[in-house]
């Protein structure tokens, strides 16, 4: 635990990028840990550039790895499973609204944007059943329902691309939140 610890609190000083070869380590230590998993993915999206694909198979990991053995090994930072797993889900969510983002950057057509923004709804939602209060996941769900019912509702074509959404930039005071 002590080198999750260090990369946790690496991340928690904003320094993912100098965190990135030690969580790689962690992972390669601790293959079945989820906590493992989460921090590697933690440190691919939080990078100067950040590599969402790489960050949402590590955190999709780290979600099968702790629904199928509910352990917290390699996790400093809490002791409650469900805030744990509340953090993956948010981490989730927050890598699909990245790919939107970038999506809509380059104007991908509007039934892929959908699809990603239902993607990161399932995610909010998930998140949402273990923490109904949960401020950063509500404004995400009120940001995709905007988008579902607006410009991208089903079959829709927006006369111009609309603006990207952004980012939620409160994360809540929990301590799986985003470091």
């Amino acid at each position: 635990k002590a080198l999750a610890g260090e990369v946790y609190q690496m991340g928690q000083d904003q320094h993912w990028q100098d965190a990135m070869p030690k969580a790689k380590a962690l992972v390669l230590a601790y293959p079945a840990h989820a906590g493992a998993h989460y921090l590697l993915g933690k440190a691919y999206l939080h990078r100067a550039e950040p590599q969402i694909n790489q960050a949402a198979g590590e955190f999709q990991t780290a979600l099968a790895i702790f629904a199928r053995t509910k352990s917290l090994d390699s996790v400093t930072w809490t002791d409650k499973a469900d805030e744990f797993e509340l953090g993956i889900h948010r981490d989730l969510a927050l890598v699909d609204f990245r790919w939107i983002r970038e999506a809509m950057r380059f104007n991908l057509p509007p039934a892929d944007i959908r699809n990603k923004l239902l993607a990161a709804k399932a995610e909010v939602e998930a998140g949402l059943k273990l923490d109904p209060k949960d401020s950063f996941l509500n404004e995400m769900r009120a940001t995709i329902e905007e988008y579902l019912s607006g410009p991208f509702k089903e079959g829709a074509t927006p006369a111009q691309p609309p603006t990207a959404p952004s980012i939620p930039q409160t994360a809540p005071a929990t301590s799986s939140a985003h470091a």
